[in-house]
């Protein structure tokens, strides 16, 4: 039972960090578009990080209790942080 406790949380942990740093790559794409003047690479930067550092911090408080919701939140955002990288090199490739 303990070993499996462990586990969760550490899936937790993991998925928290996934789902953190692509809410802040979206964050950040966010920026991009509503801000003209946004430092890109700085910013893309610290808010992947910040938003990692964000989603591991919650996962490991609450992550373990609600592990499939975490997961569905992981999927999702990385999902749409990929699409918006492979739209962009796409609009990269086409120019």
């Amino acid at each position: 039972m303990f070993q499996e406790a462990r586990e969760h949380e550490r899936w937790a942990l993991a998925l928290g960090w996934l789902s953190g740093a692509a809410a802040g790559f979206l964050v950040s794409y966010a920026f991009f578009l509503l801000w003209e003047a946004y430092p890109v690479r700085v910013g893309t930067f610290f808010s992947v990080v910040g938003g990692a550092w964000g989603g591991g911090y919650l996962a490991s408080k609450r992550g373990s209790r609600h592990l499939r919701l975490l997961a569905l939140m992981a999927g999702l955002f990385f999902t749409l942080s990929l699409a918006l990288i492979v739209r962009g090199i796409l609009v990269e490739v086409g120019q």
